[in-house]
């Protein structure tokens, strides 16, 4: 399993192997999202996940996404996986709190063959109910913005059927589940 990690503000004068220092940090405002972090904010409770005051919607179990440029938002899935399958690129998943619950393996999870890109998954919640094996965002060709992840035993499983290509920002990963082995 993935250890308990944050994810990093990306440092101005980042350089590849070196820590950025938080008080050096800046944030990326994109497009379709306004910025919650400020300068030399480390992500926390406060800044990540579902914002408060959002409403939402229940949803129970999974849900399968196989068209391009599908926007999920507002919901809370109970018991629950996104499943992206192969012509779901360009999916953006916001304000959501995932709940994958026991029954499944992951919160979103790219299938087979790993066609779908340009994944955007921000301002989420996953909580993985403390289950052995589980995994937060089991995919590739995406980037997370400003979620909070716990109680899996992995954040991320990434580079299956391919590349990763990812891009994980201003994350807070915390209170993960340690590997057992029986």
């Amino acid at each position: 399993g993935m250890a308990a990690t944050a994810c990093s503000p990306v440092a101005a004068d980042h350089k590849p192997g070196h820590r950025p220092h938080p008080h050096l940090t800046t944030t990326t405002t994109m497009p379709t999202t306004t910025t919650r972090l400020r300068l030399q904010e480390w992500p926390d409770a406060t800044n990540t996940g579902v914002p408060p005051g959002t409403s939402l919607t229940t949803h129970n179990g999974n849900m399968f996404i196989n068209t391009a440029n599908q926007v999920i938002e507002d919901l809370h899935f109970v018991d629950g996986t996104i499943v992206l399958q192969g012509s779901a690129s360009n999916t953006l998943i916001r304000r959501c709190l995932i709940d994958s619950g026991p029954s499944n393996f992951a919160g979103v999870l790219t299938e087979s063959p790993f066609t779908a890109s340009g994944t955007i998954i921000e301002d989420c919640e996953f909580d993985g109910g403390n289950v052995d094996g589980s995994t937060a965002i089991a995919s590739v060709n995406f980037t997370v913005r400003r979620c909070n992840i716990h109680n899996y035993e992995n954040g991320f499983d990434v580079g299956a059927g391919g590349a990763a290509n990812l891009d994980v920002r201003d994350c807070w990963l915390h209170d993960m589940v340690p590997y057992t082995v029986e």
